[in-house]
């Protein structure tokens, strides 16, 4: 039966926990055997895990491969559509053919209803414009400075960690 990663780390711990507790009375064979029995258990489930890891790398490496092409097939058919759309449309619009009428479906055209086209904007007067500011936090400079040394009181750098599976 296997046993889980944590199960393994917290009999790791226990084990170098005991070895500070017993200093005077310490088997170093039996604490050695004890430790590298659970080394090696240790590390066959860590590589075990980070072989599981690297074939889901795989799949998601895959998917997204399959997502991409998806997308540029779904992006052809659009360009495809818009294009063909847009020969239709202006076919009816020359010929003055408003409707079209067919077993299966109509095909009508209709006005659309007016759009705005500004033409200039340094011609546009103040009466159509107003300010829309936003404040923006620069994240950039902020990290930047703390990189630097600066103290600032309202943010801290966070170190993490990540696992790279070769």
């Amino acid at each position: 039966m296997s046993i889980p990663l944590y199960k393994i780390t917290q009999q790791y711990l226990s084990a170098i926990n005991g070895l500070i507790e017993k200093e005077n009375d310490i088997d170093y064979q039996s604490i050695s055997d004890t430790l590298s029995a659970i080394q090696d258990e240790f590390d066959h489930k860590v590589l075990n895990i980070s072989a599981y890891l690297k074939n889901m790398d795989t799949d998601i490496k895959a998917m997204r491969e399959y997502e991409d092409s998806m997308r540029k097939r779904r992006e052809a058919a659009q360009k495809k559509y818009d294009s063909i759309y847009k020969y239709l449309k202006n076919n009816l619009i020359e010929t003055g053919v408003e409707r079209v009428y067919g077993t299966e479906f109509n095909v009508m055209i209709f006005k659309s209803p007016p759009s705005l086209k500004i033409e200039d904007e340094d011609k546009i007067s103040s009466d159509y414009k107003t300010i829309d500011s936003r404040l923006v936090i620069d994240k950039k400079k902020i990290k930047e400075d703390l990189l630097a040394g600066k103290e600032v009181e309202f943010a801290s750098l966070q170190q993490g960690f990540y696992l790279k599976i070769k």
